[in-house]
């Protein structure tokens, strides 16, 4: 799945609604990389969470 469409903090929102609490990063491909963990949300899970992410995002700037 390619999210390059989306900001960076808008993925690590997304990430955070998804309860994962650790770095993701936006590869050049737009696939996300989740530093080799195992477990993580999947790219269904991440694309479910998108528009509330971007709200939240629009709203509040990025989490800190």
């Amino acid at each position: 799945m390619d999210f390059s469409e989306y900001n960076p903090a808008v993925i690590a929102i997304a990430a955070d609604l998804c309860g994962y609490t650790k770095a993701v990063a936006l590869n050049e491909d737009g696939t996300l990389n989740w530093f080799w963990e195992e477990s993580h949300p999947t790219d269904s899970e991440m694309n479910a969470q998108m528009v509330s992410a971007q709200t939240e995002y629009d709203q509040n700037g990025p989490k800190t």
